[in-house]
């Protein structure tokens, strides 16, 4: 399965690796990722903070959510959660600042 997310620090998308394990999850991004818990903690927030990217503070819930019903509903069903959170994330970071907005000379006093 995978995970989309927006990074606005490098201007393109990025796929996470995902797969639902009997503790978990198992994320990985390059050369980070590992066996995580039912939130996705630690490696999502790491790659996510990696990159400046900012997600809401129930992500981790949400995660929760689609683990404990992973063995009822099956990949294809995950796979779709999975692609509405990544939506959301992706709408989130879309509407950030830019950083531009925090160049200390265009801040006038």
């Amino acid at each position: 399965m995978k995970f989309t997310v927006l990074s606005k620090k490098w201007g393109h998308k990025n796929i996470y690796g995902i797969k639902i394990t009997s503790t978990g999850w198992y994320i990985r991004y390059a050369s980070i990722g590992g066996d995580c818990n039912d939130r996705g903690e630690p490696y999502l927030y790491e790659l996510l903070d990696k990159d400046y990217i900012e997600y809401p503070e129930s992500l981790g819930d949400y995660l929760s959510f689609l683990w404990e019903r992973s063995q009822r509903k099956g990949n294809s069903w995950i796979q779709e959660r999975l692609n509405e959170l990544s939506e959301w994330l992706i709408s989130e970071e879309s509407n950030k600042l830019d950083d531009a907005f925090w160049n200390e000379s265009r801040i006038r006093a």
